[in-house]
């Protein structure tokens, strides 16, 4: 399918700081959505912070769109990684 949608996040370059994190929690009800119902793949490269940032808003996207729990929504998590459907390539500052 062709991309429809591509959300950036410029920390450095504004006056208002946006975060990946701040913009996955703001289009929540559609990552969820695209996450649970349509199979889609998350692709987190960076800054090992950022990355449990966006992960720990992901974990919040499963709490409030998809009604989990705090351990339902760690172990949903666990299941996008080890399928593939969540890949993370960190490294430290």
């Amino acid at each position: 399918a062709p991309l429809s949608l591509l959300r950036v996040a410029f920390s450095r370059e504004e006056a208002s700081k946006v975060y990946v994190q701040h913009l996955v929690a703001a289009d929540g009800a559609l990552l969820w959505h695209l996450l649970a119902r349509c199979g889609a793949h998350v692709h987190i490269c960076g800054g090992t912070a950022m990355g449990r940032a966006v992960c720990e808003a992901l974990v919040t996207v499963a709490r409030q769109h998809g009604g989990m729990g705090a351990d339902e929504a760690s172990v949903w998590m666990h299941q996008l990684e080890s399928s593939k459907h969540l890949v993370k390539e960190l490294w430290a500052a």
